[in-house]
């Protein structure tokens, strides 16, 4: 969340178009923009030869947030080059977690998002469902903890930064916490038995 020393240009919705920042390997795709190639290209992408499962999770704008209602739509912010390095972090720690994962797409939006759109796309292929629901979820968990992105929430009674906040830490802190809990809770182990 922006603290006082956070440029004040920047907390009403920037004007000047958004450029595309991404970062594309035979592993990772990773890609911060203010509009998302459809998903079924992220889909695509992941399938490899031994690829059993593709899970896909989109993160929408809802009509509601913590001391908001009547969200209208969010303004992403972000520092693209810092969000674009945490994504391809988070990839790498999903493959070190899940050896033989397939392709992991990691986009996230900046600018204006109206209710209903995604703002953010994770997408796994993986040779098991099990393995592909884990590590997205991984990615998506890990992704909202380690990726500094500020959300302006636009309601009728105006704009004003969202309250759900928290300061990113780490992308291995971040990895640790979410296996510490998952540790805690056998009911969400893999059958494949892969993972730490």
């Amino acid at each position: 969340m922006p603290t006082s020393s956070y440029p004040s240009d920047l907390t009403e919705p920037r004007t000047a178009p958004h450029r595309a920042s991404e970062h594309l390997t035979a592993r990772q795709w990773c890609l911060v923009a203010p509009e998302l190639p459809d998903a079924a290209a992220a889909t695509a992408w992941a399938v490899r030869p031994g690829t059993g499962a593709v899970v896909t999770f989109h993160g929408v704008v809802r009509d509601h947030a913590p001391g908001h209602t009547g969200v209208r739509a969010v303004s992403y912010e972000a520092y693209d080059a810092v969000v674009l390095d945490r994504l391809s972090q988070v990839a790498e720690a999903a493959h070190a977690s899940w050896p033989g994962l397939g392709g992991v797409a990691l986009w996230h939006r900046t600018g204006l998002v109206d209710l209903g759109a995604a703002s953010v796309n994770v997408t796994v292929g993986a040779g098991h469902r099990h393995t592909a629901f884990d590590a997205a979820r991984f990615c998506i968990d890990v992704l909202k903890a380690s990726v500094p992105v500020w959300k302006l929430e636009h309601t009728a009674d105006g704009p004003d930064w969202s309250r759900s906040g928290t300061a990113a830490v780490s992308v291995a802190e971040a990895a640790r916490s979410w296996w510490a809990g998952r540790s805690s809770d056998p009911g969400r182990g893999g059958a494949d038995g892969c993972c730490p």
